[in-house]
């Protein structure tokens, strides 16, 4: 198995976007002060206004922006992925924060073109309400599409993200389980921080909607169980962990409150997404 050498380095940064200008910008803002050097910054946008790209010309010359195809975010991924000039692809997402030594240390933790890597994603601000999440990932395992790191031949291997995922839900999973069967090497990289502040956790309708995703996940691998009551399960234990975490306050009120529109949108939806 052929290692890396120094030459062979040079890393494009793969940035999918959709309507975030000013989280981009920021974004941008942090990416650009990193202490490695070989690399490009590619913008994939989503988005249907040309403010994003207005504000990369204006403020960012040096990143490249290109027009996403507008399915997805996996499907904006790959498009980004696409028209890297590098040999290695480093994703990240537009509302996060990358560490001056991100590049750098993804860089020195090269083994082989054969391994998988993921880095340390943290939310430096924490999470203090119940209607906040995070995609954390302080000890590796999760491989989150907002801090992975490969080299573009295993890209291709793996045909880049499943496009069919019916909502923008479960893609990086899927990622994960595919080059795991393939007998990927993967690593953790702890220096190759990146910040993600919290954000409103969509719940209710939108977070019942891309279950739909997870029926597609578990029928394509074929995963064992019951999907409805596996659903509710997960639905109860996230909410029994929110008591446990938080003080009383309207913000678990609310919670509860979304809970219950979960479990009865869920019952209605999960009967016709088993059909498909």
């Amino acid at each position: 198995m052929e290692n890396s050498n120094a030459s062979d380095k040079k890393i494009s940064v793969v940035i999918p976007t959709f309507h975030r200008t000013e989280e981009l910008k920021i974004c941008l803002e942090h990416l650009l002060k990193n202490t490695y050097s070989d690399y490009e910054v590619i913008v994939t946008d989503d988005g249907t206004s040309s403010e994003t790209r207005n504000m990369i010309e204006e403020s960012f010359p040096s990143v490249r922006w290109f027009k996403g195809p507008q399915r997805g975010p996996a499907a904006n991924r790959n498009s980004g992925a696409a028209q890297a000039t590098f040999d290695w692809i480093a994703f990240t997402d537009d509302d996060c924060e990358p560490s001056k030594e991100w590049l750098s240390a993804l860089s020195e933790a090269i083994v082989d073109r054969e391994t998988i890597y993921e880095g340390k994603t943290e939310c430096v601000e924490g999470i203090d309400s119940p209607l906040q999440t995070s995609p954390i990932n302080l000890t590796g395992g999760f491989f989150w599409s907002c801090n992975l790191f490969l080299h573009k031949s295993a890209f291709l291997k793996l045909q880049g993200f499943d496009e069919g995922y019916p909502r923008p839900h479960m893609e990086d999973v899927d990622f994960r389980e595919r080059f795991r069967q393939l007998g990927f090497k993967e690593k953790f990289v702890e220096n190759a921080r990146v910040n993600h502040p919290p954000r409103i956790d969509r719940r209710g309708l939108p977070r019942v909607l891309n279950q739909e995703s997870e029926y597609y996940y578990f029928y394509k691998f074929k995963k064992p169980g019951a999907y409805f009551f596996r659903h509710l399960k997960m639905l109860l234990l996230i909410e029994i962990n929110r008591l446990k975490q938080y003080k009383f306050s309207l913000n678990l009120i609310k919670s509860h409150i979304y809970f219950i529109q979960e479990v009865i949108l869920l019952s209605f939806r999960a009967s016709s997404w088993q059909k498909k």
